[in-house]
């Protein structure tokens, strides 16, 4: 199979990047690394959060007031994602990307 090019699996060559200081709760963000990455979020307070990749929605939590919430995405090459508040107060503790 020379002369292939096999695509690169989640986690070879890339690194965990605290991204916290450039993201937002509420921002579109483009994953355009040209890889699938991973992003570890961390939200907290009473409140609910929410998570999409290209626009539909693939996680809540929070839903019954809780405290701390963590989610992980698979983000395809090329798709949008965002996290952002739904109800009550939500803050945006960490989030570390693996690009």
């Amino acid at each position: 199979m020379s002369g292939i090019s096999q695509p690169l699996g989640i986690g070879v060559g890339q690194t965990w990047q605290n991204v916290t200081s450039s993201r937002a709760l509420g921002s579109i963000y483009t994953n355009s690394s040209g890889r699938v990455i991973t992003a570890c979020i961390n939200t907290y307070g009473l409140g609910q959060s929410q998570y999409s990749i290209d626009g539909v929605v693939i996680g809540i939590d929070g839903e019954n007031g809780g405290y701390n919430q963590f989610v992980t995405l698979i983000i395809p090459a090329g798709s949008t994602y965002k996290a952002e508040v739904t109800s009550g107060v939500q803050l945006l503790g960490n989030w570390f990307e693996l690009r």
